[in-house]
């Protein structure tokens, strides 16, 4: 009868390890952080467009706000254009200068490396903007 018990009391902490095993692993595999693909960056027209819905449905705005509201997001764009053009020599010098650091450090082959590497980032980069 001893003997019996002791099998006994060895299933019942094998199936208590074995379901705590379970547990945890099912815990993990569920609880674990959601990888999401990110989201296309929005187009302009089509954050514009949405922006303007959200503020007319929202706000109740009438019409002639509405043609006020898009006068001002005009303006304003503009006035970004304006400013990242008068800006963008200071960031290619900027940039350029990072390039010139990392190349620095170097070997040469990892040079050619790097060289390649930028080309197809910036492939990528005017590939980006052409679907804009």
């Amino acid at each position: 009868m001893k003997h019996t018990s002791l099998k006994a009391a060895l299933y019942l902490v094998l199936t208590f390890v074995a379901g705590s095993a379970v547990g945890i692993f099912g815990y993990r595999l569920y609880s674990g952080a959601a990888v999401m693909a990110r989201p296309e960056p929005r187009r302009s027209e089509e954050y514009r467009k949405m922006y303007l819905q959200e503020m007319e449905s929202r706000l109740k705005l009438d019409a002639g706000q509405k043609t006020r509201l898009v006068q001002v997001l005009d303006q304003t764009q503009a006035l970004f254009r304006q400013l990242n053009e008068k800006h963008r020599p200071e960031y290619d010098a900027i940039h350029h200068s990072k390039v010139e650091q990392i190349r620095a450090l170097l070997s040469a082959d990892q040079q050619a490396e790097y060289t390649k590497l930028r080309a197809e980032r910036d492939k990528r980069r005017k590939g980006r903007e052409k679907s804009h």
